[in-house]
Formats: C-alpha cells, sequence, structure tokens
C-alpha cells in the first residue's frame, strides 16, 4: 500500500536556495530524505505530474477541472479564464494572481456577468463555479496556444501572450477584458476598500479530452485543487478535501493507496516570499513530517512517495525497510536542492 504526498513549492525555485534554506531545523524531514531513493522528476509542472499519477502525458486542465467545479465541460472548447491583477511596472504589466486577493462570489457573479454582456457577439461564454477559478466556453477551436497561470506569476505578461494562428484575437480581448473591468463598479468598491482591482483575466488551460481513462491507480485522493478532484472522479477514485495535518488523515488512509495534495507551500514560493516560505515549512515539519517519521518507524505506511513538481522536482521513495537504514546520515533539504 501507497501513500503519495504531492508537495508543489517544496523545491524553492529561485537561485537563491542556498540563502533562503540556509538554517532551516527540519530533523524529521531529514531523516525522510535521507532513507528514501530520490530522483528527479522529467516533469516539472504540477499539471504534468498530476496527469502523470493517473497515467496520462497531459491533461486538459479547464475540462478536467471545470467537470469537478459542476460544469459540463463535454462538449465544446474550454479555458480556465482566471481573475488575475495586473500591476503596471515601466513598460510592462506584471501578473498577481487571486492568491493575493479575497474575491467574494457576489463579486466574481457581477464581474462575469459583465463579460458575458460584452461578448456575447463573440461566442464566448464566461463561468464563475469558485470566486478565484474562472471558466470560458467557446463552440469552436481556439486557434492559439496558452501559457499556464502559474508560469506567469510575476512577470511581464508580454512574454506568455497567445500564440499561434489566432493569437491576434486574443490579444484584442485580453485588451477589451481589461478595459471592461476597470470600468466595473465592483472594481470601484475593491479599490475604495484597499484590495486589489481585478483587471483583468488570464486564459490557460486548454486541451481535449485524453484518449484513455485516466488509471484507477488511488483508492481514494485527498485534494482540494479541482484539476486532481477531476482526475479522481474520472479514474473510479473517492475523493475529498485535503486534511490540514497528518492527525486529520481518515480512517483507512495509511492502509489504502492514497494521494494527498500539501500546497502550503506554493503560494510563498511562487511570489518568492522566502519568509512566508521558511515559515510554512516548518509548520510541515510539525504538522506532517514529525508523524510520517514516526509511523515510518512504527512500519506504516507500507510505502511513501514524495513527489516535488517544479524546476528542482525530484521524488523521495521510502520503502518498509527504510526504518531500518539507522547508519544513513540525515539530508537537508539544502543540500539537496
Amino acid at each position: 500500500m501507497t501513500l503519495d504526498l504531492l508537495l508543489p513549492g517544496l523545491a524553492w525555485p529561485a537561485d537563491n536556495v542556498g540563502d533562503v534554506t540556509r538554517d532551516l531545523d527540519l530533523p524529521a524531514l531529514g531523516w525522510l530524505l535521507s532513507r528514501a531513493t530520490l530522483s528527479p522528476r522529467a516533469t516539472t509542472a504540477f499539471e504534468e505530474v498530476a496527469a502523470g499519477l493517473f497515467g496520462l502525458e497531459q491533461a486538459p486542465v479547464a475540462r478536467i477541472g471545470g467537470l469537478a467545479d459542476g460544469l459540463d465541460t463535454w462538449q465544446g472548447h474550454w479555458l480556465r479564464a482566471d481573475p488575475v491583477f495586473l500591476r503596471p511596472e515601466r513598460d510592462a504589466l506584471v501578473l498577481a494572481d487571486s492568491g493575493i486577493m479575497h474575491i467574494e462570489q457576489r463579486e466574481a457573479d457581477a464581474l462575469v456577468a459583465a463579460l458575458n454582456r460584452f461578448f456575447v457577439g463573440d461566442g464566448l461564454v464566461f463561468h464563475a463555479p469558485a470566486p478565484d477559478r474562472w471558466y470560458v466556453e467557446r463552440p469552436s477551436p481556439f486557434g492559439a496556444s496558452f501559457t499556464r497561470l502559474e508560469s506567469v506569476i510575476g512577470d511581464n505578461i508580454d512574454r506568455h501572450l497567445p500564440r499561434g494562428a489566432e493569437a491576434m484575437q486574443w490579444h484584442r480581448w485580453l485588451n477589451e477584458v481589461q478595459m471592461l473591468l476597470f470600468a466595473e463598479p465592483v472594481n470601484a468598491e475593491r479599490e475604495s476598500a484597499g484590495e486589489p482591482v481585478i483587471n483583468s483575466v488570464w486564459f490557460w488551460g486548454e486541451g481535449d479530452w485524453p484518449s484513455v481513462t485516466p488509471a484507477s491507480r488511488y483508492r481514494q485522493v485527498l485534494a482540494d485543487a479541482p484539476l486532481l478532484r477531476g482526475l479522481a472522479s474520472l479514474s473510479g477514485a473517492e475523493s475529498g478535501s485535503a486534511p490540514f495535518a497528518f492527525a486529520g488523515l481518515p480512517a483507512g488512509a495509511m492502509d489504502g493507496d492514497t494521494l494527498v495534495l500539501i500546497d502550503r507551500l506554493e503560494g510563498a514560493a511562487q511570489y518568492r516570499d522566502a519568509w512566508g516560505w521558511r515559515e510554512a515549512l516548518q509548520a510541515l515539519e510539525r504538522d506532517w513530517f514529525a508523524p510520517l517519521a514516526a509511523a515510518l518507524r512504527a512500519g506504516r505506511p507500507g510505502h511513501l512517495r514524495i513527489l516535488v513538481p517544479g524546476p528542482r522536482g525530484f521524488s523521495a521513495t521510502l520503502t518498509p525497510a527504510a526504518r531500518w537504514q539507522c547508519w544513513k546520515r540525515p539530508r537537508t533539504l539544502a543540500r539537496l536542492l
């Protein structure tokens, strides 16, 4: 039986990894890493890693995630159209995602309604099943390729605009979205309240349904990310929310093949918030790594895998024999990265 932990953000993405990880006291994580078989990951994007766990090369993020969010994405063509804040910097527009914003459902509904009124003649239909997750559907193919949101956070959007035969059409639509949202009363209210305005959307997550059914690898998937919940549903696995700590794992999670998404490091890593990342990592040491090490010493679970997406991503696999390898010295995260 295997317990898989998917930990986006554990591999600090910037070149100052030595400074950021210096003097981090993580004895339980060091114990786990020292007894694991380590290998670099061939894929770095979270979406690709998630797809691979279910036997797919790629997963259409908008279709599968939208299905998990209650949308009928079987027909037509779908994209994520996530609300973002574009901050002017000299000659650039730098993107920040909804992670820095508190968005209420009423705000999302009002802005999506305005988008649908404006784009009714273009065949675009927007949906907001969650305040910070929006989608757009179109009856015809997009004629363009798009950049995943995570790759654009904190960067100039000009480097990541849609590409392809209809790229200029999508550039025009993005400009129109920005002008429309700028004038919406919701954003005037947000600005008055000192909140970042929702002044654009980011299109991404295209793709057709895979030609094969996602593999039924797990008995249960514990995650809040719609992509993983959708993959779980399509593969026949049970799904539920991820617990905040190891102690919150449901009964039986250690006795069956279970996937758990732990994303508490992801936001800080994306925004290069070194202090926040260190704080979150120390909390994970207390809430997850220490009790996991104790469970392994007691012979459970049978196998543990720690899966880390990112440019410095890796996988760490521990077998039941790991607890007997007392001669191995702890391997620090700083040294590994």
